[in-house]
């Protein structure tokens, strides 16, 4: 028998899971000052997955508090990366940080930003940090799912991949399991972004340096990590001490 197919997407048979076919004149390209962008222009929006990937110890963490609290006041980081002046929430899952290397981090950005006590109160509304050393694969996604629904953030950071993916992350399966069933489902309604920090693979015996758009190999693990991601900044060391280059790969 032939089959109707609803074209606006308001089909009342549809079950969960269940997609939708769209016309391709529906899709439209968007304002620079559309909500559902929230940097730049397009380069993370809503629904969207980007990766922030490095070396152990060259500072992926302290990165992620100085871009969540950039953000929350609405400002572009390093000149780019614009939430064009909306303020944005993070949720910040992460496991290998102490209350003391938090706290660290958090007076050395609001002393060199010369924040006042109200600023100061008003990103700590909204910046949420969650210290995560129990959920692993489902059950974090459990946990994400609770936390995401009382603090209803615009990025969800996870910090690192590795603490949280309860799998083989050179994997393709367990990959896909965490980042396209799991993650990709609890924002399939697009409310909100993912910044996931990850480590590089270990350095080749001969040392070559990557072309621009071949950064995003830097990563450890199965090449879905690269396919599923909307974006990939990687942080990388200068060649004088104490210097750093984040390359928007």
């Amino acid at each position: 028998p032939a089959t109707e197919i609803d074209l606006d997407g308001d089909d009342p048979t549809l079950k969960p899971g269940q997609l939708f076919a769209r016309p391709l004149t529906d899709f439209n390209l968007l304002a620079r000052d559309d909500p559902s962008i929230l940097l730049g222009n397009r380069y993370l929006s809503r629904g969207d997955g980007a990766i922030l990937c490095s070396t152990s110890g060259m500072g992926k963490s302290s990165l992620t508090i100085q871009a969540a609290v950039t953000w929350a006041r609405g400002l572009p980081l390093f000149g780019g990366l614009d939430p064009h002046g909306r303020k944005l929430r993070s949720l910040i899952f992460q496991s290998e940080d102490s209350d003391g290397d938090v706290a660290e981090v958090r007076h050395s950005i609001f002393h060199a930003e010369k924040m006042d006590a109200a600023e100061q109160a008003e990103v700590g509304e909204r910046v949420k940090i969650v210290t995560d050393r129990i959920h692993r694969g489902v059950s974090f996604h459990a946990e994400l799912k609770r936390q995401v629904d009382l603090h209803k953030p615009d990025i969800v950071w996870i910090n690192p991949l590795l603490a949280f993916i309860g799998g083989d992350v050179n994997d393709a399966e367990a990959a896909d399991n965490f980042l396209r069933e799991g993650l990709n489902k609890l924002t399939e309604t697009a409310r909100f972004a993912y910044i996931i920090v990850h480590h590089t693979s270990k350095p080749p015996k001969e040392k070559t340096d990557r072309k621009w758009n071949e950064v995003m190999y830097d990563m450890a693990g199965s090449a879905d990590l690269t396919n599923w991601a909307r974006a990939i900044i990687s942080l990388r060391a200068a060649e004088k001490e104490g210097q750093f280059n984040l390359v928007l790969a």
